[in-house]
């Protein structure tokens, strides 16, 4: 046997095999390394067909077919089976077992009986035989009975022998019964360690359906909640998510649930506003709703200049055998363990609200089914109650949005928290101290470093005398963490919103006579969204004004309905709307700061107003001078304005001025007095 072609492995099968099998197995092993080597298939088969011809069974169809087996299962494929001779019954009947226990979906003792009927009976079984077969090579001397005997058994075929020398193991027996997905428990999970990865350098994303059922809009049922998240691994710190329950569409009747577009108004959300790490970025995404299609893997990737790279979690549909039906796809937990932790610890942390359906079904809570009746009832009548008397109906489900608020605490909870055991974890520690052993006030040690010298002295002196009572080491939480690390990270642009989120997304909304865009959605929530846009912020810095009444593709993302992105109607993008708040009438400064804004904006619109109305007054003032001067006889004509600088600039006696003047036409006995002038110009 050549060396290079077998492992340490493989030694004590091979030494199993007869002495001709193993002499017969080298000199194929060394026929296909020459075949490999040659220029081509064909060609080395040729070679050595001609190198062989003294020999029998090397025709170059045999070699060719030889070959591709030691390619296919290496040097196990060019074992000769028939030189090796058929296992015993008891070993022949052990994947034949297997195949019925596989079957049967409960028992394997079922499994076994149904075996021992059919061999009974007279199957017969590959590498076995028929019962009489097996008689006859255990009890040679002995005649055979016309038929099996009730109850006989050959030896080694007990139950308990098969069950202990080929039973299936846990893995065999859930992948055949139930399907590969759950039997991933028996594979060791995929071990990695977060030491040394920075915040923004690993995200995982992932949907989740959680445990309760919510009211919500026009649901005529309680329907579960639904979740799109991401974790950022290195902090462990769930940095993102959408929440939103299961809406029933009235037109269609079927279940909206989180879809592609979700998940692309996540990864601009996550990118754009929250940022990753400039040394890189490896999102972790599935295939199913929280995925991305291989267009906007390159956009981003084109976009982040390399740094943001995708890596799928795996796909889990194939099942165990051929012969089975695919089963429902699922992603690869193993890959993901981050993130569907952070799953079970929400799970826990909401398990005490209304509307618990237990982690399945076998684990739902009786009361579920009268709960879910009742609060049928209250939607019905709520229909049929006056608004002001259906708000004051109590439901034993939470309305959505405060189911949505409790969630949002319980996460901020959890990201705070310092009670873990999160691995990796030795470097993210803080050290801390405290004054008085009765207090549980901790500080931070550089709080103490930057205290005067006398106070130093004196709480280092407490903390030397009992350092575990006034000092101590503790984890950080998630949330410090990502903290600490957010400041390295790097965004993109604003103005890569459209463009991650693709034209379709994008909404034709007017811009309203007062300034306003709004816009309606109820994936997004109740009511009316509303946008300034009188003051769009552009790429550059600047500020504009959009035209009341003009067209604007408006793109919003759910994840921060603070800001509108608007673009022309030929997709070039303009800049950024803030949103315009509703405010509660009970928040006096809420209203008192909208009334403000409001106050500028008129400010704003007045001012050309006034600059124009200052024109006006500055006209109307020049037409009364001119007018008072004309009425006077001051010059006004060029003509008259040269001769009286020609007489202002020369020297005129009185005796010379009247000459000048006294053959001047007489003046008109109707011109206006400077009395008769000014009560002119009064009037």
């Amino acid at each position: 046997m050549n060396a290079l072609t077998t492992t340490a492995l493989d030694t004590d099968y091979f030494s199993t095999l007869p002495a001709t099998v193993r002499r017969e197995i080298d000199l194929w092993v060394e026929v296909c390394e020459r075949v490999d080597q040659a220029k081509s298939v064909s060609a080395g088969a040729r070679e050595e067909a001609h190198r062989l011809s003294h020999e029998k069974g090397f025709s170059v169809p045999t070699i060719k077919r030889r070959y591709y087996a030691w390619k296919a299962n290496g040097w196990q494929g060019l074992i000769n089976n028939a030189k090796v001779g058929k296992k015993g019954a008891a070993q022949g009947i052990g994947e034949h077992f297997k195949g019925y226990c596989e079957r049967n979906q409960r028992s394997c003792r079922e499994a076994y009986r149904q075996m021992m009927r059919d061999f009974r009976g007279g199957k017969y079984y590959e590498d076995v035989g028929t019962w009489l077969q097996v008689w006859k090579q255990e009890k040679p001397s002995e005649m055979p009975p016309k038929v099996c005997p009730r109850g006989w058994t050959p030896h080694g075929w007990t139950y308990s022998s098969l069950m202990r020398s080929c039973g299936l193991n846990g893995y065999e027996k859930t992948a055949s019964r139930i399907g590969r997905g759950a039997a991933l428990n028996f594979v060791p999970g995929v071990f990695s360690t977060r030491l040394e990865l920075k915040p923004g350098q690993l995200y995982q994303y992932d949907d989740m359906w959680h445990d309760a059922r919510v009211n919500y809009g026009n649901n005529r049922v309680a329907r579960r909640a639904i979740e799109l998240a991401c974790v950022d691994v290195a902090s462990a710190s769930r940095i993102a998510y959408g929440l939103k329950p299961r809406r029933e569409d009235i037109d269609s009747g079927k279940l909206k649930n989180l879809t592609g577009v979700d998940m692309r108004m996540l990864l601009a959300h996550v990118l754009i506003n929250i940022g990753y790490h400039p040394d890189g970025c490896n999102m972790v995404v599935e295939h199913g709703t929280a995925a991305a299609s291989s267009e906007l893997e390159a956009l981003i990737l084109r976009l982040s200049g390399g740094a943001v790279t995708f890596q799928r979690s795996g796909i889990i549909s194939e099942q165990i055998h051929k012969g089975l039906f695919f089963g429902q796809p699922r992603g690869n937990f193993k890959l993901k363990a981050a993130l569907e932790s952070q799953h079970g610890l929400m799970h826990s942390a909401a398990a005490s609200l209304p509307g618990q359906m237990g982690k399945d079904r076998d684990h739902s809570p009786e009361q579920q089914y009268g709960m879910a009746q009742y609060n049928g009832q209250l939607i019905r009548a709520a229909a049929a109650l006056p608004p002001e008397r259906a708000k004051l109906l109590r439901y034993p489900f939470l309305d959505f949005r405060a189911y949505a608020a409790v969630i949002g605490e319980l996460y901020d909870i959890l990201d705070w928290r310092i009670d873990h055991d999160l691995e990796g974890w030795d470097n993210n520690t803080a050290t801390e101290f405290r004054a008085s052993a009765q207090l549980d006030c901790w500080l931070p040690m550089d709080k103490l470093l930057a205290l005067p010298a006398p106070e130093q002295f004196a709480l280092n002196a407490l903390i030397d005398s009992d350092p575990y009572a006034y000092c101590r080491i503790r984890k950080l939480s998630p949330r410090e963490v990502w903290l600490r690390g957010q400041a390295e990270l790097v965004r993109l642009p604003k103005s890569t919103m459209p463009l991650i989120l693709g034209e379709e997304l994008g909404v034709v909304r007017p811009v309203q006579a007062d300034g306003l865009i709004t816009f309606h959605n109820a994936e997004y929530g109740p009511g009316e969204y509303r946008y300034l846009a009188r003051d769009v912020q552009t790429p550059d810095g600047f500020r504009i004004h959009l035209t009341a009444g003009q067209k604007y593709l408006i793109y919003i993302n759910p994840f921060n309905l603070s800001e509108c992105f608007v673009s022309d109607l030929q997709g070039a993008f303009l800049g950024i709307a803030k949103r315009w708040e509703t405010v509660s009438k009970t928040d006096i400064d809420a209203l008192n700061r909208q009334v403000g804004k409001q106050a500028h904006i008129e400010a704003q619109l007045r001012t050309p107003l006034a600059r124009r109305g200052a024109q006006l007054i500055k006209d109307k003032t020049e037409m009364h001078r001119h007018n008072a001067a004309v009425m006077s006889g001051a010059p006004i004509t060029d003509a008259e304005i040269f001769r009286a600088e020609q007489v202002a600039e020369t020297k005129v006696s009185d005796r010379d001025l009247v000459a000048i003047t006294e053959h001047d036409p007489a003046a008109d006995s109707e011109e206006f007095s400077d009395d008769e002038i000014t009560n002119l110009l009064t009037d």
